[in-house]
């Protein structure tokens, strides 16, 4: 995404969870984190 001319590091996040895969719970998790974030 950053080769993107509408991203760059200033606006693009990345969250690695450790011990995460591809499911579910993972992805509960990484939606708890940005939460404030998505949900303003």
């Amino acid at each position: 995404m950053l080769s993107l001319p509408s991203f760059d590091r200033k606006n693009l996040q990345y969250y690695l969870q450790p011990g995460g895969g591809h499911d579910a719970p993972t992805m509960s998790k990484i939606v708890q984190h940005y939460a404030k974030q998505l949900f303003r």
